[in-house]
């Protein structure tokens, strides 16, 4: 449900950079009198500091698009870090919450990739005659210095990803001759040094630690993409899936992304350590791409933003323990996309930001279990899941609505044609079976996939053996 219209109206406020800090949900956002400034949420929302002092913007946590990955709030030594750009003084700033004050901690251009590692904030940013560069404030002293001059002088290393692992500090690093390379951080070294090559002229990104590993993107144009691990026990890098991943989470033992293997369009996909392979496990919009990205671990659930090709760009959730993945709220109804962002766990909610058109962008949240018309009980979402899968010659469809809705149930081939319809019509509130008899088709992976008319959708993937 909507929590907080902060600008009023159709107006957006543009809630970003949503972080827990101080027993309090902080944000950026703009309620049109103040600029974009630092907000708080609790049982309310209100201005937490006024940084530009007036209609000016300062842009706490960044300016860019929600859906950057670079900016962001953070918490560090009692106080909320982050990258603020009033005109007067861009640079690292902090609130502290005691004094309700926000207060310039470095005068370096406006920080990126804020990560908290060997007891103090390292980040890339601009400053005292270098390029973009590896910097580290110290709340010990107060001060931020150069951790690591890569290009020496005023040219720029541009480190990206930021990323804690093996006792090191992780990064991209773009070489202009060569593509991006992986580099390392020592602390008690106290220097920077590349660590594994990838392809050549290949750009990485979304590090993400999972299996005692480094795993990230690879994508090089030229030369294939995919998706990498660096591991620190043998000092290698090498490719395990062939399938660019986007943003990437840890759920279930697995690790999930979205990805475009060139047939479903991209949609949620895992890698299992355990099986050392990677596979679509939910496809949302099988005529297309849904988009699919991954975006918080919520309610032993893993909740994504896709467009199943009905309902515009909404919020999802992938259940593991069912294997099925369906719509959890349609915050702007009919076709056009909510685009929730900034999916953010606090109060024992899911906070993000959304569009609905009455509103404009605000500031959103839902519940594990509330009842209510308008916060839907997730526990009692629509569910779909089939058994046995994969499945001999057959398989039972158990359809859970939580109202009574009209409903069609389709199944459909991975280039989106359909291949059986197995119900079109009026269905109670509850559990419902559908027998699957597909003997007439091929062994392969199939799509099921429930649409209802209250602009719910739930989709499983079978699959068929012979």
């Amino acid at each position: 449900m909507l929590v907080a219209d902060i600008n009023g109206g159709p107006g957006s406020s543009f809630p970003m950079w949503l972080a827990v800090h101080d027993g309090q949900l902080f944000f950026s956002a703009d309620d049109g009198v103040a600029g974009a400034e630092l907000w708080a949420y609790d049982d309310g929302a209100s201005l937490a500091a006024d940084i530009s002092s007036g209609p000016g913007p300062s842009y706490p946590g960044g300016y860019f698009t929600v859906f950057d990955y670079a900016g962001g709030l953070v918490t560090y030594d009692g106080r909320l870090f982050f990258q603020a750009v009033p005109s007067s003084s861009p640079g690292l700033w902090f609130y502290d919450a005691d004094a309700g004050e926000a207060e310039l901690a470095a005068d370096v251009s406006p920080p990126e990739y804020l990560t908290i590692y060997d007891g103090r904030l390292f980040f890339a940013a601009s400053g005292s005659g270098s390029g973009n560069e590896l910097w580290v404030y110290d709340a010990a002293t107060g001060n931020a210095t150069l951790a690591a001059d890569i290009v020496p002088g005023s040219g720029p290393s541009f480190p990206q990803f930021l990323t804690v692992y093996d006792d090191r500090l992780f990064f991209a690093l773009p070489n202009p001759s060569d593509g991006y390379e992986l580099w390392a951080y020592d602390a008690a070294a106290g220097a920077a040094a590349p660590v594994a090559e990838t392809l050549p002229n290949a750009a990485l990104s979304f590090l993400t630690v999972y299996d005692d590993r480094l795993f990230f993107a690879v994508d090089a144009a030229a030369n294939g993409q995919g998706l990498w691990v660096y591991d620190a026990a043998t000092n290698t890098a090498a490719p395990v899936a062939d399938v660019l991943p986007g943003r990437m989470i840890v759920y279930d033992d697995r690790l999930f992304f979205g990805a475009d293997d060139g047939i479903t369009g991209q949609e949620l996909w895992a890698y299992d350590v355990a099986t050392g392979s990677a596979s679509v496990v939910a496809d949302v919009n099988p005529t297309g791409g849904s988009g699919a990205s991954p975006s918080a671990v919520y309610d032993d659930r893993l909740f994504f933003t896709a467009d199943d090709g009905v309902n515009g760009r909404e919020l999802w959730v992938y259940d593991a323990s069912t294997g099925s993945a369906s719509m959890v709220v349609d915050t702007n109804p009919g076709t056009s996309n909510g685009n929730p962002s900034g999916l953010t766990v606090y109060d024992d909610r899911l906070f993000f930001a959304s569009w609905d058109d009455a509103d404009g962008r605000e500031l959103w949240a839902l519940s594990p279990s509330s009842g209510t018309a308008n916060e839907p009980d997730i526990q009692n979402s629509f569910a779909l899941q089939a058994v046995p899968n994969p499945s001999r010659g057959g398989a039972v469809l158990r359809l859970v609505l939580p109202a009574a809705v009209e409903a069609t149930v389709e199944a459909f081939d991975l280039l989106g044609r359909r291949v059986a319809a197995l119900a079109d019509g009026l269905m109670p509130a509850g559990e419902h079976t559908l027998r699957w008899e597909p003997a007439a088709l091929s062994p392969g992976v199939y799509v099921v996939r429930v649409r209802a008319s209250d602009g719910h959708t739930a989709t499983q993937r079978i699959t068929l053996l012979r």
